[in-house]
């Protein structure tokens, strides 16, 4: 399975998943990648200090790392690891299952 899969370190949900599907230019799952869908382990994660970060289900355009996307955010409000290895993104996925 492609995707990339982010452990939250703190928080909340500190030790749920954050999965991260690509969306590619073609509905085919080819050609490049556009955007992503973050499904969030729970409807809507918050912060340390109870604030609103983001809904389940979110769009994010692709950006370079670290001008602002979602999942900039999630990685400095909550320490999420991220990794993009098929081994740790299929067993993100079980548990979701």
């Amino acid at each position: 399975m492609e995707g990339i899969v982010g452990e939250i370190g703190k928080g909340p949900a500190q030790g749920d998943y954050v999965l991260v599907d690509p969306v590619w230019e073609r509905r085919a799952g080819s050609g490049p990648i556009v955007g992503y869908v973050l499904e969030l382990p729970h409807r809507q994660l918050f912060d340390t200090d109870g604030n609103h970060l983001l809904d389940d289900g979110a769009y994010d355009d692709v950006r370079p790392a670290g001008e602002g996307g979602f999942i900039d955010l999630l990685t400095t409000a909550l320490d999420v690891e991220w990794t993009v290895d098929a081994a740790a993104v299929n067993h993100a996925w079980s548990r979701r299952a």
